[in-house]
């Protein structure tokens, strides 16, 4: 009976057949074969259709965690770009203060040059060619007490 029960037993992975027993003779064994096969196939059958379920439950999984890293992709892009436009802007806006620091410098010492000169009571003449001067060297970046000092010792 153990070589009949060896020949009956088969392992497809992992899984066992047993309990049928088979009549003797060419039909036996054509029918141990035809069951044999068709176990085999059942079984190879419930294992694809388990793999495929694996697989399909993986790229689910894949496609979640894909598709919310696209999504942190593009608000960090918006983000970037947001930062590239904030950075632009903060350079624009340090121009134009160096501009305007420029004219208020410009413009103080001006005053302070029509004020000397209006208390030091040049005539007209003098008056005119020293403001030509002036225009020349307040170009230069000049606090207005420079400007004084300037025209004081001319």
């Amino acid at each position: 009976m153990s070589g009949l029960e060896s020949s009956s037993s088969q392992k497809f992975h992992g899984w066992v057949l047993s309990g049928i027993v088979w009549g003797m003779g060419g039909k036996g064994e054509s029918l141990e074969r035809g069951m044999g096969m068709e176990a085999y196939a059942t079984i190879l059958h419930l294992l694809v259709d388990k793999s495929l379920q694996s697989m399909e439950a993986e790229a689910e999984r894949l496609f979640k965690e894909e598709r919310s890293l696209l999504f942190e992709d593009d608000v960090a892009s918006k983000r970037d770009s947001m930062f590239e436009k904030a950075e632009f802007i903060e350079s624009e806006l340090k121009q134009m203060t160096e501009q305007i620091k420029s004219i208020i410098q410009t413009f103080n010492a001006k005053q302070v040059c029509l004020q000397i000169i209006t208390l030091i009571s040049f005539s007209s003449a003098s008056r005119d060619c020293f403001m030509q001067g002036v225009d020349m060297d307040l170009t230069d970046n000049m606090t207005p007490i420079d400007a004084a000092a300037r025209i004081l010792n001319s």
